[in-house]
């Protein structure tokens, strides 16, 4: 019996503690379409092209059902020359998700490079 009780023990804690994504979905707002995806960061990157991939548990939707040329459907890219102080706080924010093992809420709106273009990220609780 103590064997059960400490596998429904295990069980539940490992559930409580996994995030559940959300299939990523094609949006609709006043302003056009987006991308939206609610998950776990898999892993965050960035290189000296200044350029910084977020890398997603799901893959994405076709780019075709929002408007976007998207061929690379597993992560969402933003270029941090466009706006250094954002691609900063991207990076840091996904690392963060990362670290605490928190899932994030991400927004596309454009794409880039064939990836779907991040334009903000939020820590979920």
């Amino acid at each position: 019996m103590k064997i059960s009780s400490l596998a429904l023990l295990l069980l539940f804690l490992s559930n409580a503690m996994t995030a559940h994504a959300v299939a990523p979905i094609c949006k609709s707002h006043s302003s056009g379409y987006f991308i939206s995806y609610k998950g776990i960061v898999k892993q965050a990157y960035i290189n000296t092209s200044n350029v910084v991939l977020i890398y997603f548990e799901d893959i994405l939707p076709q780019g075709g059902e929002c408007g976007f040329d998207i061929s690379n459907r597993d992560a969402g890219i933003f270029p941090v020359d466009e706006n250094p102080t954002f691609g900063f706080m991207l990076y840091s924010t996904a690392l963060a998700a990362v670290a605490e093992g928190k899932s994030v809420s991400i927004q596309m709106r454009d794409s880039a490079s064939g990836y779907p273009k991040i334009d903000r990220i939020w820590i979920d609780k």
